[in-house]
C-alpha cells in the first residue's frame, strides 16, 4: 500500500506528463513541492494555459510569487485541478533553451498578460506600439548570452521588439547603465571621454585605487549616453546591441487606441534621452578590491551609471 507521500509523488508526475503530452516541446519535470513541466526547444509560453486545458484538468487560478498558492519565489504557479478534485501547483520551470533571466519575474508576468490578450482579441497577434513604430507581436523571449537587450517581443519566433530592463522605482534603484570597458562595446570604450576619464584615473590611481574611494565624471556627449543606454550599436538598425527601449520596474501592456502600448514606472525611447537630473549617465569609478581590476588599475570597478547613485563623499575628476 503507497503512503500519501509516494501516492502524492506518482500522482505529481502523472500530472506533469499529462500536461507535457499535449505539445512536442514540452517535458514532465521533477519538484519536491509541485508539479513542474520543463519547456524544450521552440515551445512558446504563452500557449501553456491552452496546454493545461486541452489536458483534461480545470484551471483554477494563477498565483503571482508570493501570493496564496504560489510554491515559486520567480514563476507564476498554476492551480489545477483534476478529475478527481484533487488540486495541485504546476510551475512552467527552466528548460532546454531557456535562460537564468527567462525565470525573472517581469518576462513571466508580461507572457500571461499577452496570451491573454491574444486569448481575448480572437487573432492570433496583438498590435504593439513602441515610441512612434507599430509592430505585430505574439510573443516574449528571453535574449540570450549577455547583450543590452534582456528580452525581445516575437512574431511567430522572429524578434520584433528589444528591451532592455532595469529593476525597481527609482535611479537609485539602477546598478549601471553599462560598462566602460570593451566588454561593453568597441564604440564605447574607444569614445574620447572613456579614453580621458581613464587616463585621469591612471594619473590619479597609478597603484591601484584607494579604499573607502569613489570619483566620477559628467559625460558632455549625448552620443556616448545613448550608446549606455541603448547599446554598442545605437544608430544603426534595432537589434539586440541597438534596444528599442529602457524600462525601469513593472511592465504592463495597455490598450491605445486600436493596439496598444507598454508602461512602466520609468522609461526611454531609443533616441531620446532622460530628461530627469537624477537619471542622467555619469561616468563612475570605485573602489573594488574582489575586482581584478578595470583599464589596468588594481582594486578598481568602473561603470556608466545614474547620477542619482552618487554619494556625498564620490569626488568629480
Amino acid at each position: 500500500m503507497k503512503t500519501f507521500k509516494q501516492f502524492f509523488e506518482v500522482s505529481r508526475s502523472a500530472l506533469a506528463k499529462q500536461i507535457a503530452d499535449t505539445d512536442a516541446n514540452l517535458n514532465p519535470g521533477t519538484s519536491s513541492k509541485d508539479v513542474r513541466v520543463q519547456p524544450a526547444g521552440n515551445y512558446n509560453p504563452n500557449n501553456f494555459v491552452h496546454n493545461i486545458k486541452s489536458s483534461g484538468l480545470e484551471l483554477v487560478r494563477i498565483a503571482k510569487p508570493g501570493e496564496d498558492g504560489s510554491t515559486s519565489g520567480q514563476l507564476l504557479t498554476y492551480i489545477v485541478k483534476d478529475e478527481s478534485g484533487r488540486e495541485y501547483p504546476v510551475v512552467l520551470g527552466k528548460g532546454v533553451g531557456f535562460g537564468t533571466r527567462d525565470e525573472d519575474y517581469v518576462i513571466t508576468d508580461l507572457r500571461e498578460q499577452l496570451a491573454e490578450l491574444i486569448s481575448n482579441s480572437g487573432q492570433e497577434y496583438i498590435k504593439l506600439q513602441i515610441d512612434d513604430k507599430v509592430y505585430t507581436v505574439n510573443g516574449i523571449e528571453s535574449t540570450k548570452g549577455t547583450p543590452k537587450s534582456d528580452f525581445h517581443f516575437t512574431y511567430n519566433e522572429q524578434p520584433q521588439v528589444y528591451i532592455s530592463h532595469k529593476a525597481g522605482r527609482s535611479a537609485k534603484d539602477y546598478q549601471q547603465y553599462g560598462g566602460t570597458t570593451c566588454r561593453a562595446g568597441d564604440k564605447v570604450c574607444s569614445h574620447p571621454e572613456i579614453l580621458s576619464f581613464v587616463k585621469r584615473l591612471q594619473r590619479l590611481f597609478p597603484k591601484g585605487m584607494q579604499p573607502k574611494t569613489s570619483v566620477y565624471r559628467p559625460i558632455k556627449d549625448e552620443y556616448l549616453k545613448q550608446l549606455a543606454i541603448f547599446g554598442n550599436n545605437y544608430g544603426e538598425e534595432f537589434g539586440v546591441d541597438n534596444v528599442n527601449a529602457l524600462y525601469q520596474g513593472k511592465m504592463n501592456i495597455v490598450k491605445k487606441g486600436r493596439g496598444y502600448i507598454l508602461t512602466a514606472n520609468h522609461f526611454v525611447y531609443n533616441g531620446d534621452l532622460p530628461t530627469e537630473p537624477e537619471y542622467q549617465p555619469v561616468l563612475y569609478g570605485r573602489y573594488n578590491p574582489s575586482r581584478g581590476g578595470y583599464h589596468g588599475i588594481p582594486a578598481l570597478r568602473t561603470m556608466i551609471m545614474p547620477a542619482a547613485k552618487l554619494t556625498s563623499t564620490t569626488k568629480k575628476i
